[in-house]
């Protein structure tokens, strides 16, 4: 089996530049298993153990290509959004071929819930069994949970579109690794936050700051953006691709706001 990158589409390379800041629980250093820079939504923080608990690590062991029978795994993110169902890229369920498919999965996909740190053994691990991509082409789906989930939280649902220069966090499971070791998608949740540049029909345009920019990385796709009001936290859009990572420049993110209809027949129609 091959680790195989699927995530923030397969032509993104890793930077080697990002360093992250770690801060949370008192966290002034790396552990002794990896030395040197991180790289999870690059140039942002480590998530508090308790916080953003709808955040959802999804692991793919064995995707299974129906053209060569060769295999390789993957992971990517995402966001609790019903008891049931998460939201995440349209791109993390494919046939194993990168075609993407809505209805039943092709491979086993294991959504983590309700940590921030997957190696904790905190969370909780569900098998997503059906994905619906969205019906206006934008790189977002829904996936079914294969049992409710009861006392987390939950991403809300908002009709109301982001405007351009508002702030928006994203939380993402990303790409880690330092040079000379082997990279992969992180154990730990990372957050920060950007500004929407722009919005159209299926896209939420957004960059971080320099000198600093925040930035998705491999396998952060999926990972939702949201805005914060009130202590709620509101879904803007959801990872989908960008420049090489850490970059100050436009990273696309798949819009939702104009989904949450879809969204919420498709899950009523699929209880």
């Amino acid at each position: 089996m091959t680790t195989d990158s699927e995530q923030r589409r397969p032509r993104r390379k890793l930077s080697r530049r990002a360093k992250v800041i770690l801060t949370a629980l008192g966290v002034v250093g790396m552990s002794a298993a990896v030395i040197g820079p991180v790289y999870a939504v690059a140039n942002g923080e480590p998530v508090v153990e308790g916080q953003y608990r709808f955040a959802v690590k999804l692991t793919m062991p064995k995707i299974t290509s129906p053209s060569t029978g060769a295999t390789r795994s993957s992971a990517c993110s995402a966001g609790l959004i019903d008891r049931q169902w998460i939201v995440s890229a349209g791109h993390c369920f494919h046939d194993g071929d990168r075609n993407r498919i809505s209805g039943p999965v092709r491979y086993q996909v294991i959504a983590t819930v309700g940590t921030s740190n997957v190696a904790s053994g905190r969370g909780v691990n569900v098998d997503v069994v059906e994905a619906y991509q969205a019906p206006n082409g934008a790189d977002l789906a829904i996936g079914k949970l294969a049992r409710p989930l009861r006392g987390f939280p939950t991403l809300k649902l908002s009709n109301t579109p982001p405007s351009v220069d508002d702030t928006v966090r994203i939380v993402g499971w990303g790409w880690t690794g330092s040079p000379g070791t082997t990279v992969g998608p992180s154990d730990q949740a990372y957050t920060g936050q950007v500004k929407v540049l722009d919005v159209n029909a299926t896209e939420v345009g957004v960059a971080g700051s320099e000198p600093s920019p925040v930035t998705g990385c491999q396998h952060d796709s999926g990972a939702p953006y949201f805005a914060e009001r009130d202590r709620r936290a509101y879904l803007v859009s959801v990872e989908s691709n960008g420049p090489t990572c850490p970059h100050s420049q436009r990273e696309t993110t798949a819009r939702a706001d104009n989904l949450t209809t879809w969204i919420q027949d498709k899950i009523a129609g699929n209880a």
